[in-house]
């Protein structure tokens, strides 16, 4: 113990390495470095001096080139890289001082081009990639001028460069190989075949907007999951070579609002497609199609509900759909009568439907729906509901707001700013009325009776939860 304590004694007593600050100007040519290069400071290591860890973090360059670090050791060393230019140092000078030191890389080239299609049109929003022969730098950026397809990468190392393509539409280029420096590089992007047609329900009708899944079987991954560092010679002409059509392809896209699709695919292979739509809440069959072939895909029309409602003008309709519906957007609909009758195109993957009207019971009916056909409910009788108003105080005896009021076990409405609240069209009966926190601890609560066309109130007032509740 004596020995340990002495080692520790002589540790925290050992002077601390004098430290200094430097400035460091970081050039490209005569000019400053560009913002994005990265500056790193190395102090040698307290442990046996045979390593080196980071003494600062990365810095980047202000505008006129200028670095300033702190806590500088003797013996440190400074370096500065640029996914553009490469790294560059100090060459073998010595920190010795506060500097100010400089850095300079030789100066870059500029490279310019522009991206187009198969058919030598602008190609708009492309993501553009350079790769060096000697494979010290890699740059992925998104470089496409909207307007007429045109890119630009400044400050490049002199050099062979490969410069390749991708659209959003799934088309790749070939590797292009360039100089640095060189002003009209074109990047052609291949599509190798052509998808177009329209979607139409089992009726006929153009479906709006419909969503188009396309596959040949598995996923192709994307260009730029293949542009790495080459480690070789070989591995950097790999680069320019066409890319060989994909025996995997998947993508999703969009249609128009009248139905129609039109759209480029990077294989010239058989593919299978299907339709899917938010509105009729379906999703259609797959179907092989050759693709440059217009095709036509049918998803299920919806069906008809007919329904005749006594006393009320207004109905509220709400649906239940399976789980698994394609990004069904099945909403409250506010429905007028018409001499007390309403008919209504539903999806006919709808298999419930609520009807509400104001002050009465809701009246739930399961439906077996068929695309096309209509389904006659009849007559639709509403009893009377029950109106509960009620008022949430809080532990502090003020109003509490904006909670969730449970009626048994199933979520009734939220309590406003000044926490009350109200409910109309209940079933009668005796319930229990609660507020719940995190949808399961019950916090306040209260037994009410509730009386058809009557109103109930009801006060309740939150406690704090009893320890072994937390």
């Amino acid at each position: 113990m004596t020995g340990l304590a002495l080692v520790v004694v002589v540790f925290a007593q050992a002077p601390a390495a004098a430290t200094r600050t430097i400035k460091v100007q970081v050039l490209l040519g005569e000019k400053p470095a560009p913002a994005e290069t990265e500056v790193r400071l190395l102090n040698p290591s307290p442990l046996c001096g045979t390593s080196r860890y980071l003494g600062a973090p990365l810095r980047n360059p202000d505008a006129k080139g200028w670095v300033t670090f702190e806590g500088v050791q003797k013996g440190a060393s400074i370096d500065a890289s640029n996914p553009a230019l490469g790294s560059a140092g100090l060459g073998g000078v010595a920190l010795e001082g506060a500097g100010p030191f400089t850095i300079r890389f030789p100066a870059g080239l500029p490279l310019r081009g522009r991206v187009v299609d198969a058919k030598g049109r602008p190609a708009l929003r492309a993501r553009v990639g350079v790769i060096s022969r000697g494979g010290e730098h890699t740059l992925r950026l998104q470089a496409v001028n909207d307007k007429d397809g045109t890119f630009f990468f400044g400050n490049l190392a002199r050099g062979k460069w490969a410069v390749m393509g991708e659209a959003f539409d799934d088309a790749w280029s070939r590797g292009v190989e360039v100089n640095a420096g060189d002003e009209q590089v074109e990047v052609r992007l291949t599509a190798l075949a052509a998808l177009s047609g329209r979607v139409l329900d089992t009726n006929g009708t153009p479906v709006p907007t419909p969503r188009l899944e396309v596959r040949t079987v598995g996923i192709g991954a994307p260009v730029f999951s293949e542009l790495g560092q080459p480690k070789n010679r070989a591995e950097y002409e790999a680069h320019l070579k066409p890319r060989a059509d994909p025996k995997a392809f998947h993508r999703w896209f969009w249609g128009e609002a009248d139905g129609h699709f039109d759209t480029s695919l990077a294989t010239a292979r058989a593919v299978e497609v299907k339709a899917d739509s938010r509105e009729l809440c379906t999703t259609g069959k797959w179907t092989a199609v050759t693709p440059g072939k217009p095709v036509e895909l049918r998803v299920p029309a919806p069906a008809k509900l007919k329904l005749k409602v006594e006393g009320s003008p207004w109905v509220m309709m709400s649906f239940v759909a399976p789980e698994g519906s394609f990004a069904c957007e099945l909403s409250d609909l506010q429905l007028e009568t018409v001499a007390g009758v309403i008919v209504r195109e539903v999806p006919a993957v709808v298999r419930g439907v609520t009807l509400r009207v104001a002050g009465h019971q809701p009246v739930t009916k399961s439906v077996a729906l068929e695309a096309g056909k209509e389904l006659d409910l009849g007559t639709v009788k509403f009893a009377l509901g029950a109106r509960l108003v009620g008022k949430l105080i809080g532990v502090d005896g003020k109003p509490a707001a904006h909670l969730p009021i449970f009626l048994g076990e199933k979520y009734l409405t939220s309590a406003g700013s000044d926490g009350s609240f109200v409910a109309d069209g209940l079933t009668p009966g005796e319930v229990m009325v609660s507020v719940r926190r995190d949808g399961e601890l019950q916090i306040a609560g209260q037994r009410v009776t509730l009386t058809a066309g009557s109103e109930s109130s009801v006060a309740l007032t939150i406690k704090e939860p009893s320890p072994k509740l937390r």
